[in-house]
């Protein structure tokens, strides 16, 4: 029992718990890295914009969008081709439920959707597809769609920003187990060529499973459980990290084993022994590169702080890659040589010694041949970087979505596929009047922004102003209509003028007193009548009273009765008659007295009238005159709404659009002139940022929430996060590096050397990478994690070549040249074997098609070039000259020149 109690066993066990343990805990890879596409952007940022989705409403909650795009190469769309498209839309919208879709927007949605989703050349037509991404799977439902939408004449693609990162980051997974797979089993046939061996490979491979079914457990339930950051293209750098180190330990332990088991018989405890020595060989290298990976994870973007997993990488395969080597060293004993017995030989001469040598011989001639070597990129080293969260882009082949992509930035513009978003969030509603004309004064001055190219809000849904809903256009109608009334007042006023004029013309006043003139002859004829009727009634009597003489006389008295009672009656007759002409007259007097009454109110009112209508002429014309100006000022720009606008089509497609269901958050959609990743889309956003800011401070809306999404926005976020703390990061790993160093190597000195060397050589590799790219290859700027990752990478070898070099700790104290040369000699021997395990890495990362994996790959083999050869070219005689410091005076410096004045005539003398 005893027997399996030995530390070989007990590791061996301890492994396979480790293994089997990290296996059954190990949750679903793909899906987490899928979770986390080359997350770039702060995690608050993405909370808000969430949190506002979620209070949208409308049915879009817990939705993406992908767009649809048809588009014909030739010319514009065909009537025909548009009648397909409209069918093709029609039969997707009948399967909505199928493919998960919310809400389908098309052409024909609204009149505001007409002019967003058509392109100005009429070749391209959009559609807008939300999808509930708890249902379906965005890649899914975006192949199903673009099988479904397929059109005869016609290129079609499914696009999204999301559905972009996706497929790039599928296509850099895939590319990314490639890297992994050459060169792990590059490194493999490196190993079995340097140890004759195939056990000692086989070890290695089954180590690095070890190492990295460990790593990716224990990280993956870290990210799940515990939320720590995670990106994931960090895949391809944490991978190498483990591949790498495991390579060079088990190189290190088995080439250290082998060297000393060949004398000795106790296998076993030389394998311990050699244990420790390891521990004690790498420990700095570990210990430095964990540090500083911890040291990064505080970073703010996912891509770098995802550096914890780097840490703890280093930490488990530094436990795993010795320990197991040691069991099974102990349990093969020197069947690990299987099948050969020797080791690959040494070569007596190296370049690493040569250059050693020539340091220690010339230090000043070894230092400028270093500074040719490195001045180049150190000048060239300027901090300018593509902030491109879909980094890499793909230079051979693109995806469909990206296809699609550049079809809507050609014929929409550069920023149209992926614009900016501006959230307003307040806690009242924002379709009042006085919050529209804030969002409307927002929106226009959001279009005068440098490098805006259109803004489409709640007031402006198509991007352009509506005319009739602005004060000026407005003020132009209401002069129109007055001018109008103007005109008709003008007739009345002529009317008026003329029914005076006919009132005056009537003349009642004289018609009256010629009726009361008539009254007083008719009252004098009256009196006649009774006059005339006296006297006949008189003479009647006369009559009687001689009636009685003689016959005839009666007779003619008869006759005149009979004429005088005629008469009588006559008389009676015009009495009457006169009489009731009296009355008639009285009656038309008094009428005549009533008219002339009303009539003279009637001209004093139509007088007034006539005064009051010449007023508001005046003032009509005032009011124009007033008006006109009015609209000339900065008040025609206004916006107003009028009360029977809110019912209309136009504006409430627009409430549905831009504005959440409550009315509360209202989006302005902003679409810059060039891509969203340029430096002017950057630029531009700083600028949109300022003035909704400036443009909010004295309104309604002053105390409303602002969030800003979308890819440029996130960039930004990047690029202000990047530019402001990566020399802070810089430096803090520098720190922890030195101080690492410092405890190890028990001198200050060497330390400072070193992490100053691995600063320059840094800083020298990125320079010449950027050289190559931006000027020779004409390819732009490099993605930001080209710097990351070579920084990180490039630590890792510094720290491998510059452990085997100054491990010892009494350089600057016990210092002897031929001990220093010695040294660099048998050093070489083993940089060439380090630099080849991770060339076999780096290599490969130049044929991918990623622009990220190729600068990367780029500048790690420039860096390591560069540091095999300057690294024995400075640092022996700076080792040298720090002990030994020349003395460099004027006077020696002068001596020496009068000694080589002199000694030239001689060796001419002697040439004679």
């Amino acid at each position: 029992m005893k027997k399996f109690l030995k530390p070989k066993f007990l590791f061996l066990v301890f492994w396979i718990v480790v293994v089997f343990v990290g296996i059954a805990a190990l949750p679903n890879v793909q899906s987490l890295i899928d979770s986390h596409q080359t997350a770039t952007s702060n995690q608050s940022t993405t909370t808000k914009l969430t949190k506002i989705q979620k209070n949208w409403g409308r049915g879009l909650n817990h939705t993406d969008q992908l767009v649809l795009v048809f588009n014909n190469q030739r010319t514009k769309l065909l009537s025909s081709q548009q009648a397909k498209i409209d069918k093709t839309l029609t039969q997707i919208n009948k399967k909505a439920k199928y493919y998960g879709i919310k809400q389908l927007r098309t052409i024909h949605t609204s009149t505001n959707d007409q002019q967003l989703l058509t392109s100005s050349d009429g070749s391209t037509e959009l559609a807008v597809v939300s999808v509930d991404k708890q249902q379906s799977e965005l890649k899914v439902v975006a192949k199903q769609l673009n099988d479904a939408m397929t059109v005869n004449g016609l290129q079609t693609y499914v696009t999204s920003p999301d559905l972009i990162a996706a497929q790039r980051q599928q296509a850099q997974l895939n590319h990314t187990i490639t890297i992994l797979i050459i060169g792990a089993v590059c490194a493999l046939l490196l190993l079995g060529i340097i140890f004759r061996s195939v056990l000692i490979p086989l070890v290695n491979l089954l180590i690095q499973t070890i190492a990295l079914i460990t790593t990716t457990s224990i990280a993956a339930n870290a990210v799940d459980f515990w939320k720590l950051p995670f990106a994931g293209n960090s895949v391809l750098i944490i991978g190498i990290v483990v591949l790498v180190l495991s390579t060079v330990l088990t190189w290190s332990y088995m080439g250290d084993y082998l060297a000393t088991a060949a004398e000795n018989k106790d296998l076993e405890a030389d394998a311990q022994a050699m244990l420790a020595l390891q521990f004690k060989k790498w420990l700095v290298v570990l210990i430095s590169l964990a540090l500083m990976a911890i040291g990064l994870s505080f970073a703010p973007l996912p891509a770098v702080a995802s550096s914890w997993i780097i840490a703890l990488a280093v930490i488990l395969t530094t436990l795993a890659v010795p320990t197991l080597n040691y069991t099974f060293a102990a349990l093969l004993g020197h069947g690990i040589r299987w099948p050969g017995n020797r080791s690959w030989g040494h070569r007596p001469k190296n370049l690493w010694q040569q250059f050693g040598l020539l340091s220690s011989w010339k230090p000043m001639l070894g230092w400028l041949i270093a500074i040719i070597l490195l001045v180049p990129g150190l000048w060239f080293a300027r901090a300018q970087f593509s902030y491109d969260n879909l980094t890499p882009d793909l230079l051979a082949t693109t995806t469909n979505a990206e296809d699609g992509h550049q079809v809507i930035a050609a014929h929409f513009g550069a920023g149209a596929a992926t614009p900016v978003v501006v959230n307003i969030t307040a806690d009242h509603n924002l379709t009042t009047q006085n919050n529209l004309q804030a969002l409307d004064t927002l929106t226009t001055k959001l279009q005068h922004v440098k490098g805006v190219k259109s803004v489409v809000s709640v007031t402006q849904p198509t991007g352009k102003k509506v005319a009739q809903y602005y004060v000026g256009n407005q003020l132009t109608a209401i002069t129109t209509s007055l001018a109008a009334n103007q005109k008709q007042l003008a007739k009345v006023q002529k009317h008026l003028k003329a029914n005076q004029e006919t009132i005056a013309s009537a003349q009642v006043g004289k018609q009256l007193k010629s009726l009361k003139k008539l009254r007083k002859q008719l009252n004098k004829l009256s009196t006649y009548n009774d006059r005339i009727s006296t006297q006949l009634v008189n003479t009647e009597m006369a009559a009687g009273n001689v009636s009685g003489k003689n016959k005839r006389s009666r007779a003619a008295l008869r006759e005149l009765n009979r004429e005088l009672n005629k008469a009588d009656s006559l008389v009676a007759s015009i009495t009457d008659l006169t009489n009731t002409v009296q009355m008639n007259q009285d009656s038309v007097i008094s009428m005549y007295d009533d008219t002339n009454a009303k009539l003279k109110s009637v001209k004093k009112k139509l007088a007034k009238t006539a005064k009051t209508i010449g007023s508001v002429n005046s003032s009509i014309n005032s009011t124009s005159t007033y008006l006109t100006s009015l609209k000339a000022s900065e008040v025609g720009k206004v916006f107003f709404i009028p009360a029977d606008a809110y019912n209309s089509d136009l504006f409430r497609n627009s409430l549905t659009t831009n504005t959440s269901k409550t009315g509360k958050i209202t989006q302005l959609i902003v679409t810059f002139k060039q891509a969203p990743t340029s430096t002017s889309s950057l630029h531009a956003l700083t600028a949109v940022k300022q003035a909704t800011q400036a443009s909010l401070l004295a309104t309604p809306l002053a105390q409303a929430n602002v969030t800003y999404g979308g890819e440029t926005v996130t960039q930004s976020q990047v690029r202000q996060s990047f530019i402001s703390n990566y020399l802070k990061w810089g430096l803090l790993a520098f720190v922890l590096i030195a101080i690492c160093l410092w405890l190890s190597l028990r001198s200050i000195v060497l330390s400072e050397y070193l992490v100053v060397g691995l600063a320059i050589m840094i800083a020298s590799s990125w320079g010449l990478t950027r050289l190559g790219y931006s000027t020779f290859a004409h390819l732009g700027n490099l993605p930001w994690l080209t710097l990351i990752w070579g920084s990180i990478l490039l630590t890792l070898h510094w720290l491998l070549i510059s452990t085997v070099t100054v491990n010892r700790k009494d350089w600057l104290h016990r210092f002897e040249l031929a001990d220093l040369k010695e040294h660099f000699a048998l050093s070489g021997r083993l940089i060439l074997p380090v630099s080849l395990f991770e060339l076999v890495f780096y290599l490969p990362m130049l044929g991918m098609p990623e622009q990220l994996f190729q600068s990367t790959g780029v500048m790690l083999v420039i860096g390591i070039i560069l540091s095999n050869l300057v690294t024995p070219l400075i640092l022996p005689g700076l080792i040298a000259w720090t002990v030994n410091p020349p003395k460099l005076s004027f006077k020696n410096w002068g001596s020496w020149i009068k000694q080589r004045v002199t000694r030239q005539p001689k060796s001419d003398s002697k040439a004679k």
